[in-house]
């Protein structure tokens, strides 16, 4: 019994002798360099010399901490002297009013289920607009739009015209009622 004690308590000590700190320091080991080719960066040693692809001369780097590296997916780290010189800000998320001072880009797209197109049977211009404001209730009959035209107008003045001279003339004239008639279908088209 006095045996198994006394083998206890020495393997007991082995096992704590055999226990590291951890704020000891291990020089000898990865001291957080590495030399590399600039034009291969595959290649890896850690004692300078010349790359074995294209013979240039290896060149030191300092290894950095990732602080990605537990995490999944793809990132890039930029040091802040870098992130300096291309002008990268970044902020926390966080809820705050939007003041009328405050600039914000987006862009406005036009709800094409909601467009609707009204063709003009005569070349002209919109002179003036009744429905100004989507969604607006119009009732059948109600006008949209008064449309200028040249040709319409033309036409508007060419009845105008006949139907005056018809007036005015007393005797039955068939081409005089043809032509007023025809007049009179081209304002209606």
């Amino acid at each position: 019994m006095k045996q198994k004690i006394i083998f206890l308590s020495i393997t007991i000590l082995f096992a704590l002798a055999g226990c590291k700190s951890k704020n000891e320091n291990h020089a000898g080991h990865d001291s957080g360099t590495y030399y590399t080719c600039p034009m291969h960066p595959t290649v890896k040693s850690n004692s300078p010399g010349s790359c074995p692809v294209c013979n240039m001369s290896l060149i030191k780097v300092e290894k950095q901490n990732n602080e990605h590296a537990q995490q999944a997916g793809n990132f890039i780290t930029i040091e802040k002297k870098q992130q300096q010189l291309a002008g990268i800000k970044t902020d926390t998320v966080k809820f705050q009013n939007i003041f009328s001072s405050s600039t914000i880009l987006g862009t406005v797209a036009i709800d094409e289920e909601q467009v609707t197109t009204i063709s003009s049977r005569v070349k002209g211009r919109i002179d003036k607009l009744y429905i100004k404001t989507s969604g607006e209730y119009i009732r059948k009959g109600n006008p949209v739009y008064a449309i200028y035209s040249e040709q319409l107008f033309a036409d508007e003045k060419e009845f105008l015209a006949l139907s005056e001279k018809r007036t005015n003339n007393t005797t039955e004239n068939k081409l005089l009622d043809d032509m007023l008639s025809a007049s009179k279908n081209k304002l209606l088209n």
